[in-house]
């Protein structure tokens, strides 16, 4: 998992004018950035962007509270990814299951950081009671990343 990369590509999404956000806590040396569907948790020593800096030149890049949230979700749900994937209108999804439940994550966001190579380097958890409406975490020992998963039709009929 290249940790450069990865903010690379959050920096090329800025400068083309695409909305990101990002959120910094000194106090427990964490950032967070990402879009409206996904975002990582680094550690902040590896950040190499000035995201304050980069944020007064460019509007798209914008601070919100991200963190608080993520340090109160509730990820305890064991979670596997199994080998069912369908082709939609957003790009190909991959089933993941926990407990007697399953939930949809877009595959561009789990190669964005290796997770289809490396999948045994994942913690995954999901919240146990409805985690197909709120984030997935995929946890490994470089990078945090948290995910919402897509809806998919009848799913929350099959899901209660």
């Amino acid at each position: 998992m290249n940790i450069w990369k990865l903010q690379s590509k959050f920096v090329d999404r800025v400068l083309k004018g695409e909305y990101v956000y990002f959120d910094i806590m000194p106090n427990m040396g964490a950032v967070a950035i990402g879009d409206g569907y996904h975002y990582y948790v680094l550690d902040a020593e590896v950040i190499f962007i000035d995201l304050e800096k980069l944020s007064t030149a460019h509007p798209n890049l914008r601070k919100l509270r991200i963190l608080p949230e993520f340090y109160k979700t509730e990820f305890s749900a064991n979670v596997s990814l199994t080998f069912e994937s369908m082709a939609k209108d957003k790009g190909t999804l991959r089933k993941f299951e926990y407990l007697d439940k399953h939930i949809w994550i877009n595959e561009a966001y789990l190669k964005e950081f290796d997770f289809l190579k490396y999948p045994e380097d994942f913690r995954i958890g999901a919240d146990p009671d409805d985690g197909f409406k709120k984030p997935v975490i995929f946890e490994s020992s470089e990078l945090t990343a948290v995910i919402l998963p897509v809806r998919v039709g009848g799913q929350y009929e099959s899901n209660t």
